[in-house]
């Protein structure tokens, strides 16, 4: 049997954070290069107390947070329970500096038994918007064209089980600085909410709440509230219909931004 039909009989179960969408079409375009793949929000699934992934072929993709990953990947890879014949593959997305978010996630996932055999970065656009406004719909498709490039590289990678070294950047700056950061920055990220301030077009919609993955937001008389348990993904800002929501003084009048195939209703069933 050649490898292209071996692999072709083989189960692929992708696992996805996404609150912009970035993530969420990185897996879908991989999914569809693959075939035989699912895709699974890790948003969605919080609740299970331990996640045993039967396919042969796992794979997560999740963006960069704070030259990290996203505190609610961390919780979900610490639930992971994995064979030692299992293919096992990590994507990360990130807009300038990817920083530490393929090495954190191999150690957390070698505490859990499996060491990941191949490591991707993908370069997306930006939604932290406090680091500057949106791209334009030509810069936007600019790094789209290149992820789909890129999306069909990975796709040959995993179709042939390979184990190729990670692209990690340079590790120097990754050590001296993107690990420090990170660490520090995830002890802090919880109350970074007290940022998040209403302008004058809220209308009390409910959306921000319905699409915050750690329900950190409650509806009191039409007006949200943040819990202070928030993980900054920025979902609320970026999905209020009315751009009602800013956070501190450096989005005022800045662009919002979510990937153009991702649609609300994606992110509300949580």
């Amino acid at each position: 049997m050649s490898g292209a039909h071996s692999f072709a009989s083989m189960k692929t179960t992708i696992y996805y954070f996404s609150a912009t969408g970035n993530s969420l079409a990185l897996a879908r375009d991989l999914a569809r290069e693959l075939g035989n793949a699912d895709i699974l929000s890790i948003a969605d699934l919080q609740n299970e107390k331990e996640i045993s992934p039967s396919a042969q072929v796992i794979g997560l993709i999740y963006p960069v947070y704070a030259f990290g990953i996203p505190l609610i990947v961390e919780r979900f890879i610490s639930r992971m329970r994995f064979r030692s014949n299992q293919y096992l593959f990590t994507v990360t997305n990130y807009a300038m500096i990817q920083g530490a978010g393929l090495t954190k996630a191999r150690r957390l996932l070698k505490k859990r038994g499996l060491a990941p055999k191949a490591e991707f970065g993908v370069v997306m656009p930006n939604n932290y918007i406090p680091f500057g406004g949106a791209a334009s719909a030509a810069q936007q498709k600019i790094l789209f064209d290149a992820a789909q490039e890129k999306i069909k590289g990975i796709a040959d990678v995993i179709r042939r089980q390979a184990s190729i070294p990670a692209q990690t950047g340079f590790f120097l700056w990754r050590w001296l600085f993107a690990e420090p950061v990170c660490l520090m920055s995830a002890g802090m990220m919880n109350n970074e909410d007290k940022n998040f301030h209403l302008n004058e077009k809220c209308d009390g919609c409910g959306i921000c709440q319905k699409v915050c993955c750690v329900k950190n937001i409650v509806i009191k008389d039409k007006t949200p509230f943040w819990q202070h348990h928030c993980e900054l993904c920025m979902a609320c800002f970026h999905w209020c219909p009315r751009e009602a929501i800013e956070f501190g003084r450096a989005t005022k009048g800045k662009k919002r931004y979510h990937h153009p195939a991702a649609k609300l209703q994606d992110f509300l069933a949580r």
